[in-house]
């Protein structure tokens, strides 16, 4: 199943979800509000085991995209923080809506 989820000072992440408890965060999503406008340059530091190549239905058919865990998720907005792209403020809320407030949505 995928959630999208709306945060006024995040912008729209959507959620693949599966099982209880496991969940993955869209990686276009994440380095979007995060400020890159290529994702795999935001992805370059990500390994490979804090990202899932999923298939994913589209509009178009199944497309192969990159899901982020939420460790591979902070080290997208902690690279973006460190190279400008977004606010130390806007980081912190970030890092605290991954721990916290998706656990509760999800």
């Amino acid at each position: 199943m995928i959630k999208v989820i709306k945060n006024e000072k995040i912008g729209v992440i959507r959620v693949k979800v599966w099982g209880k408890n496991n969940f993955a965060f869209f990686d276009e999503d994440i380095a979007k509000a995060v400020g890159y406008k290529n994702t795999s340059v935001a992805l370059r530091d990500v390994s490979f085991e804090d990202k899932i190549l999923s298939q994913i239905k589209a509009s178009s058919g199944k497309q192969n995209m990159y899901l982020l865990n939420t460790k591979g998720a902070s080290i997208v907005i902690k690279k973006a923080l460190k190279s400008k792209k977004i606010s130390e403020e806007k980081a912190e809320l970030f890092l605290n809506w991954l721990d916290e407030e998706i656990k509760g949505v999800i």
